[in-house]
């Protein structure tokens, strides 16, 4: 089994190089809700406890910008934080 980390390393390394080969383009990538959960706390938009397992709705979407190899969350919907 994957740990969260090797799960984001595996994840970020993908998204760098089509971000890279593909720059000023939009591109669309598919995930499932944990990928996308993980993926939004490596990223500081919400801590682990605030995106539970139901926090990604089966339509929910992180909207992302890469620059400088770094990533920033700059649009989400159907992503439910919990207090």
């Amino acid at each position: 089994m994957e740990t969260g980390e090797e799960l984001m390393y595996r994840t970020l390394t993908f998204l760098r190089e089509i971000g890279k080969n593909h720059l000023g383009e939009t591109i669309l990538v598919v995930a499932h809700g944990n990928l996308m959960r993980t993926l939004l706390h490596f990223l500081h938009y919400a801590e682990p406890h605030k995106l539970p397992a139901s926090a990604v709705d089966n339509t929910g979407y992180v909207k992302l910008r890469f620059n400088d190899n770094t990533f920033e969350v700059m649009e989400t919907e159907g992503i439910h934080l919990q207090s």
